[in-house]
């Protein structure tokens, strides 16, 4: 019994010592319009950009601001209009370029420098990371 309660109390002590403050750290990013769901983010740490690509049409977003704001980039993308929506976007990678690549329907290159999109190869019907 006793040392159940001495457990207890060192439990009670440990749990007690977390700062609360640490539980509160996430803080929401606004800016990607669309509630189709970001599936893929990726951090460029030389130029402090993040792009996010969305699921079943939402497009590709580029923050330059470490997401305070997010740009719609979807130029020479396939799709874009009602009839045809963008494809998914399932895995982002980052070349040592700058260029991003994007695994969706195809293999797309996104250069950052002209803010435009260029077919890379084509792929089985999808590709997944």
């Amino acid at each position: 019994m006793i040392r159940a309660a001495i457990l207890f109390t060192i439990l009670f002590l440990l749990i007690g010592s977390i700062p609360l403050s640490a539980q509160h750290d996430w803080e929401r990013l606004n800016g990607i319009h669309n509630s189709r769901g970001v599936q893929a983010l990726l951090a460029d740490a030389n130029t402090n950009r993040l792009y996010a690509g969305t699921l079943n049409g939402g497009g590709f977003f580029v923050s330059e601001d470490d997401g305070v704001t997010w740009t719609y980039r979807m130029d020479g993308f396939p799709g874009g209009s009602v009839d045809y929506p963008p494809a998914s976007i399932y895995d982002l990678a980052l070349l040592a370029d700058g260029s991003v690549i994007a695994a969706c329907d195809f293999i797309y290159k996104y250069n950052p420098v002209a803010q435009e999109w260029g077919l890379t190869a084509s792929s089985p019907s999808v590709v997944r990371a």
